[in-house]
């Protein structure tokens, strides 16, 4: 189908001005852009792809709308070149290819990223999602019950099911198509963190490529790098180990991550139960009295203990008889026991279930033969346009208080909200050996909340919706700005995006040894993203032109107009 030019290029020229108020504008250096003179060729283009055991994408193959697609289409960027790595030798090409053309690199394993940080519009994306080797070592030096060394290509599904056949467990993530890249390097925690610890605080080694091309092996105790020619250099400080567990995603491309395994239990017992809260036929509304029964659970739950909990303001409705019910408002509880069923179980939630059994809610004790059995069913995140905000809360300050504001937020306001809080508190409380740089709050809080406004109205005129978009987002913020009180820190994984105190949240006094690790082994700042370590010392370009508007206007009207046409 054909369009007539006219009508095209007032639409795509203002979809691509819309698009250059991004924040990254003001962050990362001037690189060279599509439709630069500076750009690589055809024919050096073909050379790199030749030289790789992967292969690069355009925009006009079909592979190239999977391999860039973002699990928050709010965040859906275009980049110019996707580079398909499959070894750690494809890494060292390409980052050294982009470095030599001054490049915007980008890098993706699995797209999962809630604030954009893996992808840009006209970048050079680095993705990771066929990097996907495992090896299990049952009889390492290096850990009681064994390591497992993964790539940073595979899903957490995967890796859990090849230890599950030799009865070892991993601390990954409930979502089964993350992989451990991102995850990793925000802290990750797990419905498995209270007994286990955070996947950082289990980690023994990390292999990385540099701006340069050359490539680290970095432990606790020392860096070993492999510089592109072939020679070695020695660190003999754990500095760059220590930034890697927790510090973010702008140190260099990881190739893999070297895990701690811990034994699989005898078997796994879940509790959940699901409560409409705001049932108007009935009179009923249970928000301060579930709230309240919640935040003494999880203050009280035994370390063995783990899980989430969920929470919205969605309206529904459910049978009595031959009458429908209208309700507003869920919360789901989904708790874990890492480990077999003891008969201790039923006295951990005896409140609840007292109060639940008066209220005639419903609830139910299920037994699992082992982690897999328990994780197999968990679902993941749908694909939607969201906006996130998250605070790592303390105990002492969920008070009444904190219900007041959480009933305000949910129900006070004609806007869709969803929360899920990561349960912790248990093993992640305690330091590793070698420290991390997480905000102190990670290893005082007994929840890691996460609460989001879904777009996914996205029905406007073309021109319209960014701004409708902002809107909302806007008035948003209030939320975000109060629920930071209830806590210290924030989860950099599931962060809110325009948070002016991001390094203050996700690192605090941390910040400052992060950003001096950051610049000793990447000193001309290559790699950046949106509030990661380094990224607010990047000047914008000379001209004054904004480098998003420079890399989105050419660009972005040939991916558009190449969808319109296809």
């Amino acid at each position: 189908m054909r369009f007539p030019a006219f009508s095209l290029l007032p639409v795509l020229v203002s979809i691509a001005s819309a698009l250059t108020g991004y924040d990254v504008n003001d962050i990362i250096r001037e690189r060279c852009c599509p439709g630069d003179d500076c750009y690589p060729s055809q024919e050096q283009l073909a050379a790199l792809n030749t030289q790789m055991e992967g292969r690069l994408l355009l925009p006009a193959m079909d592979e190239y709308r999977n391999q860039s697609h973002m699990y928050n289409t709010l965040e859906q960027r275009f980049p110019n070149l996707i580079a398909m790595v499959k070894s750690a030798k494809d890494i060292q090409a390409v980052v050294k290819f982009a470095h030599a053309h001054n490049l915007h690199v980008t890098v993706r394993s699995s797209g999962h990223d809630y604030m954009g940080r893996s992808t840009w519009e006209g970048s050079f994306l680095i993705n990771l999602s066929e990097m996907n080797e495992m090896e299990i070592d049952l009889n390492s030096s290096r850990s009681q019950y064994g390591t497992v060394k993964v790539q940073t290509g595979l899903q957490w599904q995967e890796i859990y099911q090849k230890l599950n056949a030799v009865s070892r467990v991993v601390v990954g993530g409930s979502a089964h198509t993350v992989t451990p890249g991102g995850y990793t390097l925000g802290g990750g925690h797990s419905p498995v963190s209270r007994s286990l610890g955070y996947a950082v605080d289990n980690l023994l080694e990390v292999q990385i490529v540099f701006a340069d091309g050359s490539i680290a092996t970095c432990t606790e105790s020392r860096t070993v790098i492999k510089t592109y020619d072939g020679n070695f250099q020695y660190v003999e400080n754990g500095d760059l180990f220590w930034a890697l567990r927790g510090g973010g995603h702008s140190f260099g491309v990881v190739v893999y991550f070297l895990f701690r395994l811990h034994p699989m239990p005898k078997g796994m017992v879940t509790f959940a139960s699901t409560i409409a809260i705001d049932i108007p036929a009935f009179g009923i509304n249970y928000f301060n009295a579930t709230m309240l029964l919640l935040r003494d659970l999880i203050v009280t739950m035994p370390t063995q203990w783990g899980g989430y909990w969920m929470i919205n303001n969605g309206p529904g409705t459910f049978p009595v008889g031959e009458s429908v019910i209208q309700y507003r408002g869920l919360l789901s509880l989904y708790f874990n026991k890492f480990g077999a069923w003891d008969g201790t179980e039923k006295a951990v939630f005896k409140s609840f279930t007292d109060w639940a059994t008066a209220a005639n809610v419903p609830f139910t004790f299920a037994n699992k033969s082992d982690f897999w059995d328990f994780e197999k069913d968990a679902a993941d995140p749908p694909i939607t346009r969201a906006y996130l905000a998250n605070s790592l809360l303390q105990p002492e300050l969920l008070t009444e208080e904190f219900v007041s504001f959480m009933h305000s937020g949910l129900f006070l306001t004609s806007e869709y909200l969803a929360c899920t809080g990561a349960t912790l508190g248990g093993k992640t409380t305690n330091e590793p050996s070698g420290g991390t740089p997480l905000h102190p709050g990670y290893r005082s809080t007994i929840t890691s909340l996460s609460c989001g406004i879904v777009l996914n109205d996205a029905d406007k005129d073309l021109l319209d919706q960014p701004n409708k978009d902002q809107e909302r987002i806007e008035g948003f913020w209030p939320f975000a700005e109060g629920l930071r009180k209830y806590g210290r820190g924030m989860y950099v994984n599931e962060a809110w995006k325009d948070n002016p105190y991001w390094r203050e949240d996700f690192w605090g006094s941390n910040y400052d040894r992060l950003l001096s690790v950051k610049l000793r082994f990447d000193p001309k700042n290559f790699f950046t993203c949106h509030h990661c370590v380094g990224s607010e010392h990047l000047p914008g370009p000379k001209d004054g032109t904004s480098v998003a508007a420079r890399m989105a206007a050419p660009w972005l009207l040939v991916v558009l107009v190449m969808g319109l046409i296809r």
